[in-house]
């Protein structure tokens, strides 16, 4: 035995009916003239409330992590049960519009088919979007590195989004940076990142508005991206808000609410993978940029 004073020890001992009493005690040795230890005194305080409160604290967090995890296995598993024949029907829908089995027949057919496919592409951009913040969610998200070239890069992603922006008659611009750049990085989500931009530029972009992307390597090395828009811009007190997973901008004047509201989140959470840092500067009526910067380290240098 040590012998030397103790503050705050908890022990149990039930009550006369069975019931459990958490007690508290602090203490000091005590020793006679001959500095013979004779044993403690001190003071004892209950303290069962607060340990019924500490053990109702722990189920609630252990339940509320049960369920998220609960949910984010239902989200994955769901979004991959939808995937499957969301595939089927676009492929056959695609199978018909090409008429690889001779034409339809009548043109109302082909119509459509050209109904279904678009309808079944958005929905599987949605499920996407789903599967990707439940594996956030569940912190199971990776990066599959590789060597990307930005230029190649940043005209696939234009060339997917142009007929949006064509149909809006928006000037979109892309510009390279000023020598073929490369990043270390992960392909899939770096497509996925310029593209969430873009779509969310040219969807809040008034018709006549402008769209313009644009790759540059800053100083210290590191590369950085830019969408900037004439859009209807984001309010300063909902910039950080409509970084969150299924929110939307509160002056939504674009009349559009079509998406899960998770498309900047994501974007905002593929970013942070790879290091980098995403940050939005926007003024009402004026229009919107949206920079993202990685760090110098994922820059390849020239050879």
């Amino acid at each position: 035995m040590a012998r030397k004073p103790f503050r705050g020890f908890d022990f149990c001992i039930p009550d006369e009916s069975g019931a459990k009493r958490w007690w508290r005690i602090s203490g000091v040795p005590v020793f006679d003239a001959n500095e013979v230890f004779q044993g403690y005194r001190g003071v004892g305080t209950d303290v069962t409330a607060i340990k019924q409160t500490e053990e109702q604290r722990d189920v609630a967090i252990r339940q509320a992590a049960e369920s998220s995890e609960a949910k984010s296995v239902f989200l994955a598993n769901m979004s991959h049960e939808l995937r499957t024949p969301l595939n089927a029907v676009i492929g056959f829908s695609d199978v018909m519009r090409q008429g690889v089995f001779g034409e339809l027949g009548h043109p109302k057919y082909t119509e459509y088919i050209e109904d279904i496919s678009r309808s079944a592409q958005h929905l599987l951009l949605l499920i996407n979007d789903v599967l990707d913040i439940s594996k956030i969610e569940a912190e199971k998200l990776e990066i599959t590195e590789a060597e990307i070239d930005i230029g190649t890069v940043m005209d696939m992603c234009a060339s997917m989004l142009e007929p949006q922006s064509t149909a809006k008659s928006l000037t979109f611009s892309v510009t390279h940076p000023s020598e073929s750049t490369y990043l270390r990085g992960d392909d899939a989500k770096l497509r996925q990142i310029i593209i969430n931009l873009l779509a969310n530029a040219i969807k809040f972009t008034p018709e006549r508005g402008s769209v313009h992307l644009m790759a540059e390597c800053a100083p210290a090395g590191s590369i950085v991206f830019k969408v900037a828009d004439s859009g209807i811009g984001i309010p300063a007190e909902d910039i950080e808000r409509v970084q969150q997973p299924f929110e939307h901008a509160a002056n939504n004047r674009s009349g559009s609410q079509e998406g899960t509201g998770l498309g900047l989140a994501i974007t905002k959470r593929f970013v942070e993978l790879h290091g980098g840092e995403l940050k939005i500067e926007s003024e009402l009526d004026k229009g919107t940029t949206v920079t993202v910067a990685f760090p110098s380290e994922r820059t390849i240098p020239l050879t």
